[in-house]
């Protein structure tokens, strides 16, 4: 009789063993997205680059990365109820075909007026400091305003989008996952659509692959490195325009 018992306590902590294994596996950090309520606060998103990026970068503290923040960032992105006629988002003009950019000279807003300027790539927004092209505005948290209430872009006040969103209520749980509660604020709009923004890191291109010598550029493409990065001569035909001057960039490893 107390050899059955042994068993069945071993059997049993060999089931309760295995079970918190498969639940340790199930829920860890490297899955892109979590179900709401699965955790009581947000799990921290690790951002990947290569180290030719550097480190010059902050990240506000009362706006740290998630994949919760992030996964509600890219739904906002998407989202058409931010605009005052619900036919265009962030995303409508930020193409991620074309680098988060369009190829329109001039872009249009909800009430089709074009733009005194064209759109600007969102790519590693994580290393600038100041936005849109005179680098008015300091923060990505800040940068968010100007195209949602713009009536020439969305055209819409932070109350109606607020209004709009809780109608949807789903959106209620995507921000209690991110925030710890169902509110949904300006702020909060704000800090999840950066967060988005700043995850927004290209480092696969072709001129990567060849710092990681993974790749060769053809003679053309070598021509191209070599004026970019070269300094100005007064010698016929080699005079090279240092665009790496203001445009800098890892040239070798």
């Amino acid at each position: 009789m107390r050899l059955g018992v042994n068993l069945f306590t071993v059997f049993m902590v060999l089931l309760l063993s295995l079970a918190g294994a498969i639940m340790a596996c199930s829920f860890t950090s490297s899955q892109p997205f979590l179900p709401v309520d699965t955790l009581a606060r947000p799990q921290s998103l690790q951002l990947a680059f290569p180290a030719y990026f550097g480190h010059h970068y902050s990240i506000p503290e009362n706006n740290p990365q998630t994949i919760e923040g992030f996964e509600l960032g890219r739904m906002l992105f998407y989202e058409k109820a931010l605009s005052i006629n619900n036919t265009i988002s962030c995303a409508s003009c930020h193409q991620q075909q074309h680098a988060f950019s369009d190829t329109v000279a001039f872009s249009t807003g909800v009430d089709g007026i074009k733009q005194t300027r064209n759109t600007m790539a969102l790519i590693n927004l994580l290393w600038l400091r100041h936005f849109f092209w005179d680098g008015r505005v300091t923060g990505l948290e800040n940068q968010v305003d100007t195209p949602m209430i713009n009536q020439h872009e969305m055209g819409q006040s932070f109350q109606k989008s607020i209004q709009k969103l809780k109608e949807k209520k789903f959106y209620g749980k995507k921000f209690k996952a991110a925030f710890g509660d169902e509110k949904i604020t300006k702020d909060r709009i704000e800090k999840a659509l950066a967060q988005f923004e700043r995850g927004l890191i290209s480092c696969n291109a072709k001129y990567d692959k060849y710092l990681q010598g993974k790749c060769t550029p053809t003679q053309s493409e070598l021509r191209g490195i070599q004026l970019f990065y070269g300094n100005p001569t007064t010698v016929a035909y080699t005079r090279r325009p240092n665009c790496s001057h203001c445009h800098g960039g890892a040239k070798d490893l």
